[in-house]
């Protein structure tokens, strides 16, 4: 089943200052403040403070119950807590009661909910994102307790006013092939497609639909899944520019050899620059790394910086949503690459039916963030998460490997410097000593053994975790980030560069260098020096010890839509 609507991404939940009891108001606008002891077609009992009252229930108008919410990994469960204790907790749900484990409790809250006399949650005929989104849950609770005709009409409450939800109707679909009532399911399930559903991966390994596999109409829908997928796609792109209120100098396109979405704001010809550099990068992933290739669509969008600002909203470098396979970035360098280690990743482990750990995950990401594509690989390079990782080891602060392994999302991001740092590391040192594809298989073959990655990382070193620390630890001690650089007195142009789209983007021009006096500007891509490519930092160094102070360079560089030559005097590096 679907897990969530995609529309949802951050949600604020009425926390803390609640109310400590039920509310039960009445039509004569009176408000009883007190816990429910029971209730039923007639009658609501009351306890408070002050005995226990009896209200009939043709008196009530609405019942304010506070509830707690459980994140348990993708499932979300609401409802009272009927006894707890050290080991769990056991929540009363509307479809009776669940023990849940506190070590599997990810997040913890309270929160009200507005019931009707018959303890149905009220949908308005207009209904907000919080609603949605709890109606949804409480669908998914539903089915989850194989209570498939109240999660029906759970959904139809959110069908009647969102009636191109396309999450509503694929779990109504789900719903009635758990039924055994396989026209309906398809009937729904076709719907979902048609509203934008097409993550066909998910339909084709959701063992919800297993009894709708042979059904025709199912079969029919398969058949034309790459139209589906298409036209979902036509309609995704319109939804983005809606969503994102983009302004002029966007390109919007839909790449269908490649099954990518774009949304960016560059040059036509640097796009098609970069979508070359993603697909050769994609390509060497699948060669050494992952082995599914996502069959639906990537949406890749590259804001202007004022307009990410705006969007995220928040501190962080570019994102990837995993449920509308969307990645957005500021940038079309190292945090672009970044977040489309995620979306492989992601296309990888959709089809293992597996979500791995927070540090698995970013691990992967920030350890290719900063590589080289040489001779069809993916070469990890050293960056500033070094210095941030060495600085930690230096001051005692590094978090244990056992512990960080084990890190929820949350716990991660409450210690993001070191944490990140620290993953990208240990993935670097595997890949360093050839064993990045040998731990990555597995850990995906051993995945339901132990979901943290440590059984896996032991069994490809060779020996315990705490061991494997401790000279891990040394190894980074001993790592040395020397960036290429000329000698003083060699030749010295005045550029900061960082590899982009098959070339070099210049990111600093220095006042009065060689560069500035030829006109060099930001954004300037570099794609050749002395007619040979340019695609990493030390081609551009390897090319400038070639040459002495006072020769002429001649660089191919790409500007806007327009590929230029420029001359450069070399001057002379002073420091």
């Amino acid at each position: 089943m679907r897990l969530l609507p995609v529309l949802v991404v951050c949600l604020l939940f009425v926390g803390a200052g609640l109310l400590a009891d039920d509310i039960v108001h009445t039509k004569d606008g009176k408000s009883y403040r007190g816990k429910i002891v029971s209730r039923d077609g007639k009658l609501v009992r009351l306890k408070t403070p002050y005995g226990e009252l009896r209200i009939p229930t043709s008196d009530i108008t609405a019942i304010e119950r506070e509830l707690e919410r459980l994140k348990v990994g993708r499932q979300v469960f609401e409802g009272e807590v009927a006894k707890e204790d050290e080991e769990g907790v056991v929540l009363k749900t509307d479809f009776g009661e669940l023990r849940i484990p506190k070590n599997k409790i990810e997040k913890r809250e309270k929160f009200v909910r507005v019931e009707d006399v018959k303890g149905r949650e009220r949908a308005a005929v207009t209904m907000d994102r919080a609603q949605r989104i709890r109606l949804h849950q409480r669908a998914l609770q539903l089915l989850h307790a194989k209570a498939y005709d109240e999660a029906i009409k759970i959904l139809a409450e959110i069908l009647e006013v969102y009636p191109h939800d396309s999450t509503a109707l694929y779990n109504t679909a789900c719903a009635y092939a758990l039924k055994g009532e396989r026209d309906r399911a398809v009937e729904f399930l076709k719907r979902s497609v048609e509203e934008g559903f097409t993550d066909f991966d998910h339909i084709t390994h959701d063992s919800d639909l297993d009894s709708i596999r042979n059904h025709p109409g199912y079969k029919d829908l398969m058949a034309k899944k790459e139209e589906y997928m298409e036209r979902g796609a036509r309609k995704f792109l319109a939804s983005l520019k809606k969503q994102l209120k983009l302004g002029e100098g966007y390109i919007y396109e839909i790449d269908r050899q490649r099954k990518l979405i774009f949304a960016v704001y560059t040059s036509k010809a640097l796009l098609e620059r970069l979508k070359k550099t993603l697909t050769e990068y994609a390509e060497a992933q699948w060669r050494d790394l992952f082995d599914n290739k996502p069959t639906h669509y990537i949406a890749v969008v590259i804001l202007r910086v004022q307009d990410f600002r705006r969007i995220a909203k928040r501190r962080v470098g570019g994102f990837y949503d995993p449920r509308s396979h969307t990645l957005i970035a500021p940038d079309i360098g190292g945090v672009l690459i970044h977040e489309f280690t995620h979306a492989l990743h992601f296309g990888d482990i959709a089809v293992k039916r597996q979500a791995h750990p927070i540090w698995v995950v970013e691990g992967l990401a920030t350890c290719f963030e900063s590589s080289d594509l040489i001779d069809g690989h993916a070469v990890p390079c050293h960056n500033v998460r070094l210095i941030a990782l060495k600085r930690a080891i230096a001051a005692g602060k590094t978090i244990p490997l056992k512990r960080l392994m084990r890190l929820s999302h949350r716990q991660f991001m409450r210690v993001a410097m070191v944490a990140y740092a620290e993953s990208r590391y240990v993935m670097f040192y595997l890949h360093k000593k050839g064993l990045l594809r040998k731990f990555y298989k597995t850990f995906c073959d051993t995945y339901k053994k132990d979901k943290t990655g440590i059984y896996a990382l032991e069994k490809v070193v060779g020996k315990k975790i705490e061991q494997f620390e401790k000279e891990w630890v040394e190894w980074v001690r001993n790592l040395q980030w020397k960036r290429e650089r000329v000698k003083k007195g060699g030749p010295f142009l005045g550029i900061t560069t960082s590899p982009a789209a098959g070339g070099l983007k210049i990111y600093r021009v220095l006042a009065g260098s060689p560069a500035d006096n030829a006109g060099l500007k930001v954004d300037d891509i570099i794609l050749k020096a002395d007619g040979k490519p340019v695609k990493t930092h030390k081609d551009l160094v390897d090319m400038l010890k070639k040459h002495k102070p006072g020769d002429v360079v001649e660089m191919e560089v790409l500007r806007g839509e327009k590929t230029e030559i420029v001359k450069v005097k070399l001057g002379v590096r002073e420091d």
